[in-house]
């Protein structure tokens, strides 16, 4: 990413909702298709479901159409923040960027909503036992909280990158992430997923520690094995 990033195709993640900060592991992002003629569409994680639908711009008004979403089901905190999150996004008029800070306001002018970009990155290789990864595979890899054991894993940051043709390995990558997500004194993690007509095929079995308190990883390295 540039010093200031660009408006769109990346995902803006939330840092404030009316004021207050998100639940705690959650992750709510907005992602803005580049537009023609003023309309794209728009997209994200409202908390436990994906969100979806279409903005008309024209800078600094924004206008936001009826949004459509999928009906999993999450513990009560993150399902509340989620209808919170399209109520007030259904509501905004205004846009406004001001380098990696992006903030959408209603009628009222009230600055409802504040994302920030993914400036924090995690770079690196993934080496196959196979020695490549097959035509159509997808590829998603993730930087996750492994703080709780007993909890389940929080997802920070994830890139999913589909193979259109079969690439031998080693095979590069980059994650971003927002930094207001990383917490003092947890730990973090990479894991890696590859997946074949839905079904999961390599997957990495050895821990990948990260240090996330730089904003940037120096390369690392990922072993991918079969899923017997």
């Amino acid at each position: 990413m540039t010093e200031t990033t660009t408006l769109y195709e990346h995902d803006w993640v939330l840092v404030t909702m009316n004021g207050q900060a998100p639940v705690d592991n959650s992750r709510v992002t907005l992602r803005l298709e580049s537009p023609e003629n003023g309309q794209g569409r728009i997209f994200g994680d409202a908390s436990c479901n994906r969100y979806f639908g279409t903005y008309t711009l024209v800078q600094p008004s924004v206008e936001i159409g009826r949004l459509a979403s999928t009906l999993m089901a999450c513990p009560d905190p993150l399902m509340k923040q989620e209808q919170a999150f399209l109520s007030e996004l259904e509501q905004v008029t205004r846009l406004e960027q001001d380098e990696n800070i992006l903030v959408l306001a209603n009628a009222s002018g009230d600055k409802s909503l504040t994302f920030e970009a993914e400036t924090g990155l995690v770079s690196g290789r993934i080496i196959s036992e196979a020695g490549q990864l097959p035509e159509k595979a997808v590829v998603m890899v993730s930087i996750e909280d492994v703080s709780q054991q007993d909890a389940r894993l929080f997802t920070i940051g994830v890139n999913e990158m589909r193979l259109d043709q079969a690439e031998q390995s080693p095979i590069s990558f980059v994650v971003p992430y927002a930094p207001s997500l990383v917490k003092d004194n947890h730990r973090y993690s990479l894991s890696v997923r590859v997946m074949e007509d839905g079904r999961l095929t390599y997957i990495n079995t050895s821990q990948v520690s990260l240090e996330l308190d730089s904003g940037v990883n120096n390369p690392v390295i990922v072993n991918v094995e079969v899923v017997e």
